[in-house]
């Protein structure tokens, strides 16, 4: 098991053990344990997450004038970067 695994497996049973149920305005309620913490050793660098929107070009075939198009959409991503304390 990876070594940052087993703390938020930790972390996830004490919350649906101690944890509090709390209404929203959804009505599908969350679970929440007040001051519950992880800690990570920053020498081993940190990930770093974020939704990011990409271009692509798709290429399609069986337009009826010129039997092929080409058209570019848009797409959401997670991009995850290592962030290593080494090179700043």
């Amino acid at each position: 098991m990876a070594t940052l695994e087993q703390p938020y497996l930790d972390l996830l049973s004490k919350i649906m053990n101690e944890g509090h149920d709390k209404e929203d305005r959804t009505g599908t309620g969350t679970r929440s344990l007040f001051g519950a913490q992880m800690r990570f050793d920053l020498n081993d660098g940190l990930a770093d997450t974020a939704k990011i929107k990409i271009k692509i070009k798709d290429t399609q075939f069986g337009n009826k004038s010129k039997g092929k198009y080409s058209s570019e959409i848009e797409k959401e991503v997670h991009r995850v970067q290592i962030l290593d304390p080494a090179t700043g």
